[in-house]
C-alpha cells in the first residue's frame, strides 16, 4: 500500500540555530496553509497526536540527584524510586518532595521540596552524619579570661549562717560548658563518664556513649582546701538527681548502690577523713563525720525521694557540724570531726549494677573567719 504523504523529519531541522520540534511543527503548518488542509484526514489526525506527545513532554522533566556519600535511595512524594544516587528520574513539572537517605548507615537522611521544570533539573544532597558521643577527650590548655558574665539567677536561701561575712572558697553553677581545671580534678575509668549539660554536671557510672562497661567509678572534686580550723567551712549544692531505687515518689527503705553517692567535704579523694551526705535509702540519708577512718554516722529520713531535687548543706566548726536539708536541721555531730584540709567532693560507683548517676546544679563552698 502505497503512503499517501511524507511525515517530516522535525527533529533535524532547527529554528533560530536550535533543535526545537515543537517550534518546527508549528513552523511546517503555518507554512503549508491550504496544502496541509487538502491532505487526508488520516494526516490531520496524525498530526494530532504527534503534537499531543510532544506537549506532553513539554510537562515532565528529568530529575538528576547526586549525593555524598553516594549509593542513597531516593524516595519522592513518599515512594521509593527503587535508585541510588547518582540516578535520574522523569518527574511530572511542579513541586515534589525528594528523600535521599542511607539507613542504618550513621547518616542522617535529608528531605526536601524541589521545583521541577520541563528539562534538565539538578539535585546534589550532602548528607551529614549523626552526632554520637565519643568518649571524653583529653583536658586542654587553659583560655583567656573571658568578660564577666551576667549575674546569674539568686540562689535558694541559706540557714544556719551568722551575721558575718563568708569568703568563697569555689562555687560553681556550671553552666560554663567546660570545667575549668584549675578549679576542678575529675576521676573516670573506662566504665564511667563525667559530662555538662545544660546549667548542671552529671556523673554517670556507663561510659559517656552510655554503655556499661564493668565497675563504673566517677569522682568530681574541687583544688582548693581548707580545714575547720582556719575558720567555719560552709558547703552548700543542690543535687537534681541522686540515684536509689525505688523511684519517686517512693519513700523510706531502698536500694542504694556502690560508694552510696556521697557529696561533701573530703581531705583529697580519702573519704578516711571527710563530712559528708551518703544516701541510705528511698529518702533516707546518712550524716557522717570521719577522722583518721573513724565516723559518727546517723541516718535520717527527709520525707522525700532522693531522686527529686534536694539542696544539701554542712556547716563545720572544730568543735560542731551541721547537716541541713532543704533548709531543715537533720543531725548535729561533736565527735570524728576531721581538722585535715577539705576540698568539694562528689563521686558514685554502681559495684556492677548498672549505671548509678548523679546530677549536679550548683555547689558552693564558703569560709568565715576565725
Amino acid at each position: 500500500m502505497k503512503c499517501l504523504f511524507e511525515m517530516p523529519d522535525f527533529s533535524i531541522h532547527h529554528i533560530g540555530g536550535q533543535r526545537n520540534p515543537r517550534k518546527y511543527m508549528a513552523h511546517y503548518l503555518l507554512i503549508q496553509g491550504e496544502q496541509t488542509m487538502k491532505k487526508p484526514p488520516f494526516l490531520l489526525a496524525v498530526l494530532l497526536l504527534w503534537s499531543t506527545a510532544v506537549l506532553a513532554q513539554s510537562s515532565n522533566g528529568a530529575l538528576k540527584v547526586t549525593s555524598f556519600p553516594s549509593g542513597a535511595q531516593v524516595i519522592v512524594d513518599g515512594v521509593n524510586t527503587g535508585k541510588t544516587t547518582p540516578m535520574s528520574i522523569s518527574l511530572s513539572v511542579g513541586e515534589h518532595s525528594v528523600t535521599v537517605s542511607i539507613p542504618n548507615s550513621g547518616w542522617n537522611p535529608d528531605t526536601r521540596t524541589v521545583t521541577v521544570v520541563s528539562g534538565n533539573n539538578d539535585l546534589s544532597v550532602t548528607l551529614l552524619p549523626v552526632l554520637t558521643v565519643g568518649p571524653q577527650g583529653p583536658q586542654g590548655p587553659q583560655g583567656e579570661k573571658g568578660d564577666p558574665g551576667a549575674p546569674g539567677p539568686q540562689g535558694p536561701p541559706g540557714s544556719g549562717g551568722t551575721a558575718e561575712e563568708s569568703i568563697v572558697i569555689q562555687q560553681d553553677h556550671f553552666n560554663e560548658g567546660y570545667l575549668d581545671s584549675v578549679e576542678w580534678i575529675q576521676s573516670t575509668n573506662t566504665g564511667s563518664c563525667i559530662q555538662l549539660a545544660t546549667n548542671y554536671v552529671g556523673l554517670s557510672t556507663t561510659n559517656c556513649s552510655n554503655s556499661n562497661i564493668g565497675e563504673g567509678i566517677a569522682t568530681l572534686r574541687g583544688t582548693r582546701q581548707f580545714s575547720v580550723n582556719d575558720g567555719t567551712l560552709i558547703f552548700k549544692t543542690r543535687a537534681l538527681d541522686v540515684y536509689v531505687e525505688p523511684y519517686n515518689p517512693n519513700t523510706g527503705a531502698g536500694t542504694v548502690y556502690g560508694n552510696r553517692q556521697p557529696r561533701g567535704l573530703v581531705n583529697g579523694d580519702d573519704r578516711n577523713n571527710a563530712i559528708e551526705f551518703v544516701s541510705m535509702g528511698a529518702s533516707l540519708i546518712a550524716c557522717r563525720t570521719v577522722s583518721g577512718g573513724t565516723a559518727t554516722q546517723n541516718t535520717v529520713d527527709i520525707g522525700q525521694n532522693l531522686r527529686v531535687a534536694h539542696t544539701y548543706q554542712i556547716v563545720a566548726k572544730p568543735n560542731e557540724v551541721k547537716f541541713y536539708v532543704n533548709g531543715a536541721l537533720k543531725c548535729t555531730h561533736t565527735t570524728n570531726i576531721p581538722v585535715a584540709p577539705l576540698n568539694i567532693y562528689f563521686s558514685t560507683s554502681d559495684g556492677f549494677a548498672g549505671n548509678v548517676p548523679v546530677s549536679i546544679d550548683w555547689v558552693s563552698f564558703e569560709r568565715l573567719p576565725n
